[in-house]
C-alpha cells in the first residue's frame, strides 16, 4: 500500500502524494458525500427530484455505463502493474469503488435520471479531471526524466494509461453536464424518433 521503489521527482507533488492523495481525493469526496445514494433509493420523496427527472437515451446511457466500467478495470489494471511492479499503490484502491459506485448509479438510474445524481456526478467528474490532470502532466515529467524502459510498469505505460482516464473523465464531464442541461431546461432528452 505504501509507496516504495519511486523514482524522486523534483517539485510537488511526488508521485506518491499523486496515488496516495491527489487522484483518490475525488473519490472519497464521493464516497462521503451521501448525495448518490438518497435519491437512488429515496428519490419519490424529494420534491427536487419530483420535477427534474427524464428518461435517459439508450444511444447515450448505455455506452456512458459501459465507457465507466472499462475506466474501473483500467484503474484496477493500473493497481495491478504497481503492485507487479513493487511500487506500491498509496489509496488508489478508492478510485475503482468509487466508480463501482457509479456504475451500480447508472445501471439503477437507466429509466429516470434525476438532478441531483447528475449534480453529484457532474461535481465528481469535475474533481477527477482536475486531479488526473495533475497526475498526467507529473507523469509525463516522470517519463522525460525517468524513462525506467526496462521496468515493468514503464513510465510510458503510466503516461499512457492515465492520458486515456483523463480523456474519459473529461468525456463524462460532458455528458453530464449535457444531462443537466436537458433537465433543467429540456425537461426530456431529445428522441431520434422525433428527428425523423
Amino acid at each position: 500500500m505504501t509507496c516504495s521503489n519511486r523514482f524522486q521527482l523534483p517539485g510537488s507533488p511526488s508521485t506518491c502524494a499523486l496515488d496516495t492523495f491527489v487522484a483518490p481525493l475525488p473519490s472519497l469526496i464521493l464516497l462521503a458525500a451521501p448525495l448518490i445514494i438518497i435519491p437512488l433509493f429515496h428519490g419519490n420523496s424529494s420534491y427536487f427530484d419530483k420535477h427534474h427527472t427524464s428518461t435517459p437515451p439508450r444511444w447515450l446511457h448505455i455506452p456512458y455505463i459501459i465507457l465507466v466500467a472499462l475506466t474501473l478495470g483500467m484503474t484496477i489494471l493500473e493497481i495491478g502493474r504497481l503492485a507487479v511492479e513493487q511500487a506500491g499503490f498509496g489509496l488508489l484502491p478508492i478510485v475503482p469503488l468509487a466508480l463501482f459506485l457509479v456504475t451500480i448509479a447508472l445501471v439503477l438510474q437507466s429509466k429516470q435520471r434525476t438532478l441531483l445524481v447528475s449534480l453529484t456526478l457532474f461535481v465528481f467528474w469535475t474533481l477527477s479531471v482536475v486531479a488526473e490532470s495533475v497526475k498526467v502532466s507529473r507523469l509525463r515529467l516522470l517519463n522525460v526524466l525517468h524513462p525506467s524502459k526496462t521496468s515493468k510498469y514503464p513510465s510510458s505505460d503510466k503516461l499512457l494509461d492515465n492520458a486515456v482516464i483523463l480523456a474519459l473523465y473529461a468525456v463524462f464531464l460532458c455528458v453530464e453536464g449535457y444531462t443537466i442541461y436537458v433537465l433543467t431546461k429540456r425537461k426530456s432528452f431529445p428522441s431520434c424518433a422525433s428527428k425523423a
